[in-house]
């Protein structure tokens, strides 16, 4: 979370002045790697109730034919 601190207080120190070019391509970088790790760490979370339907076949012919 220091990363997102840190961004956070980089775009407030910035707020109220221009932002050179290779200044804003480092901010969206960091929100942008902040993103995806965020993103990627939500889709390692597990989630109630996949095991059951995963045991479902949803294709197929059903076992009782």
């Amino acid at each position: 979370m220091s990363i997102t601190n840190e961004l956070l207080n980089t775009v407030l120190r910035h707020a109220g002045q221009e932002v050179s070019r290779k200044e804003f391509l480092s901010m969206a970088g960091r929100g942008l790697a902040v993103g995806v790790a965020a993103g990627a760490l939500a889709s390692c979370q597990d989630k109630p109730g996949a095991t059951a339907a995963a045991a479902v076949p949803t294709t197929g012919t059903p076992a009782s034919q």
